[in-house]
């Protein structure tokens, strides 16, 4: 393996990894800033996210270097359109932050921002589950974070608040099992381990 696909795919690893903490701390600061503890923690929360969805571009190429030989260009495609995805999102949080756009405005870089993003995760299950290109961990945990963002999404228009944080809390416990299984298999790879071709 290239040095600089090892580099890429260390980077990739420690990113996952690092993105859990922020993650637990954004959702923290997001139910200080709705408990009444003060608005500066809507700002920590959204610049919070925003260096989540940053941060979450590494493992969007490394996964693409590592599957994209045995998948095909279509996976590239969908690669390159989730980092805009994220791009447009995070810029949106910066945005917002510092009074260029306004919080309706934001709403409308995020639900963009985060659908191609989706669409990857969906094609992040296939390459694993059906092309067996990346491990198969990583394609269950996709599948369960996909049940859990609809869950989610569905469960905070129904749901009483008590049913809201339950669900957002499965759903954060989801993310960061997804998470780990990406960090471990890029920083598997990084170190020369062979990454399963089938399940």
């Amino acid at each position: 393996m290239p040095d600089s696909s090892g580099a890429l795919l260390r980077a990739a690893g420690y990113a996952a990894f690092l993105i859990i903490p922020l993650l637990i701390a954004s959702g923290i600061a997001l139910w200080l800033f709705f408990a009444g503890a003060g608005a500066v923690f809507g700002p920590i929360n959204d610049l919070l996210t925003a260096a989540c969805l940053g941060l979450l571009a590494l493992p969007v190429l490394a996964l693409r270097s590592i599957a994209g030989p045995q998948v095909g260009s279509w996976f590239d495609i969908v690669s390159a359109l989730a980092l805009v995805g994220l791009a447009l999102a995070a810029i949106g949080q910066v945005l917002l932050v510092i009074g260029v756009i306004s919080l309706q405005a934001s709403f409308v870089t995020g639900g963009l921002g985060i659908v191609p993003v989706l669409v990857w995760g969906i094609a992040l299950a296939i390459v694993a589950l059906w092309v067996g290109a990346l491990p198969e961990q990583i394609g269950l945990a996709t599948v369960a974070l996909l049940v859990a963002v609809v869950i989610a999404a569905v469960g905070s228009a129904v749901l009483p608040g008590a049913g809201t944080v339950v669900v957002s809390a499965a759903l954060l416990a989801v993310l960061v099992g997804w998470l780990a299984s990406i960090g471990w298999t890029c920083l598997s790879a990084a170190a020369g381990s062979p990454v399963p071709a089938s399940i």
